[in-house]
């Protein structure tokens, strides 16, 4: 009979404590946030390079559903100007393989049946001011009525 009583003691001693501590990192955490804030250390701008649009295009990742073949979404990966022209082609190389993984990690967590498809062929629309892949459908919002510079018209390709 002492025993489990004892037993529950330590039992909701060990409760307490770890929503305790629990509570006071969160509480640290957040204190150290507002600080930094208020203090002006918050995320700086990096430098980036201008961006050549001719030279560097973004990389399309169509993800399908395996079992249907209807495409679920479309991503652009765009090139990272942070990078110095000399490393930004494996970079953005490197930003396409970190988008797919975790594509692949996400799906295989909901077990979802999916494959994608990479297109390295955009080719930019001077006339529509937007990005076009082999298939004729253009990303920049066009095909839900938000072009470049016109937002709520749909321009007609001739």
């Amino acid at each position: 009979m002492m025993g489990r009583l004892w037993g529950r003691i330590v039992q909701a001693w060990l409760a307490f404590s770890n929503a305790f501590a629990n509570t006071v990192e969160e509480v640290a955490f957040r204190v150290g946030l507002a600080f930094d804030v208020l203090v002006g250390r918050v995320p700086i701008r990096t430098d980036k390079r201008p961006w050549v649009r001719s030279a560097e295009t973004p990389i399309l990742v169509d993800v399908y559903d395996w079992t249907t073949d209807r495409l679920i979404f479309s991503v652009l990966c765009w090139p990272p100007l942070e990078s110095g022209m000399g490393d930004a082609y494996q970079d953005h190389r490197e930003r396409v393989e970190e988008v797919m993984t975790t594509f692949a990690e996400g799906a295989g967590r909901k077990s979802w049946s999916t494959y994608w498809e990479v297109d390295h062929g955009l080719v930019w629309d001077h006339r529509r001011e937007c990005w076009q892949d082999g298939d004729g459908h253009r990303y920049d919002g066009s095909r839900f009525g938000a072009g470049s510079r016109t937002p709520g018209i749909v321009r007609e390709a001739s």
